[in-house]
């Protein structure tokens, strides 16, 4: 009954540590894939979300787990949504420059983001679904090839920092 008791109260720790503490299980998930690279497809959004707004976050999300689903298990490329007007997540609107929701490409390399991108042009796509997958396809192709150096191109992670 004590080893059982015990399990239960550790269970309930991870639990609690996971939901107070999403940045400490982060790090360790991150410490995991410290020498890999990933490209991580984020659409940030607020609280009040417009016709627009639920359409490109559902075409992304539709686009990016159907044609990437081999590279999703693998863990090489994720999609992430995040509200930026959830307490916590405010900072992504400097850290990004949104003005707007947007759709966000990043490039994670050893555990930390070396480079991202606004696919600002999501606006100007969202009322033409297939006009919209292909912006969004062409752009998840440009970010992912080599530079010249046989790394992937590089420009500086929050250039606002």
């Amino acid at each position: 009954m004590k080893n059982g008791s015990f399990m239960t109260r550790l269970f309930f720790v991870i639990i609690v540590a996971a939901v107070f503490f999403p940045g400490a299980v982060c790090a360790e998930q991150d410490k995991a894939t410290t020498d890999t690279q990933k490209i991580i497809v984020s659409y940030f959004h607020g609280d009040i979300r417009c016709h627009a707004c639920l359409n490109i976050e559902r075409y992304a999300e539709e686009f990016v787990k159907a044609t990437y689903a081999r590279e999703i298990t693998s863990g090489t490329i994720e999609w992430r949504a995040f509200n930026f007007d959830k307490r916590g997540n405010e900072h992504y609107l400097t850290d990004y420059n949104l003005p707007s929701p947007a759709v966000i490409l990043s490039e994670i390399r050893n555990g930390k983001e070396t480079r991202w991108k606004n696919l600002d042009k999501i606006w100007e796509r969202e009322a033409d679904k297939d006009s919209f997958v292909q912006y969004i396809k062409e752009e998840i192709q440009e970010f992912m090839k080599p530079d010249k150096t046989g790394g992937l191109p590089h420009e500086p992670a929050h250039p606002s920092k």
